[in-house]
């Protein structure tokens, strides 16, 4: 990827997201393509409503979908 997209991409993704979020995110993407709550939970370092709150706001970002349990 070119270096200014690439840029361009990380302020976005900052300007659309809080900090908590882009964390679980990033723990999810190293998880895997689908994530099972309870293991993402388990891995996190915040609380659940704040997991839940990451999770919303990154399903709603657009950067998660939810399927049942998993994202």
């Amino acid at each position: 990827m070119h270096p200014s997209r690439h840029r361009w991409m990380e302020q976005v993704i900052r300007a659309r997201i809080e900090i908590d979020t882009r964390l679980v995110l990033a723990t999810a993407g190293v998880l895997g393509t689908q994530v099972e709550y309870d293991v993402l939970a388990d891995v996190v370092t915040c609380g659940e409503d704040e997991l839940v709150a990451s999770l919303d706001e990154a399903v709603a970002a657009g950067f998660l979908v939810e399927a049942g349990e998993s994202w």
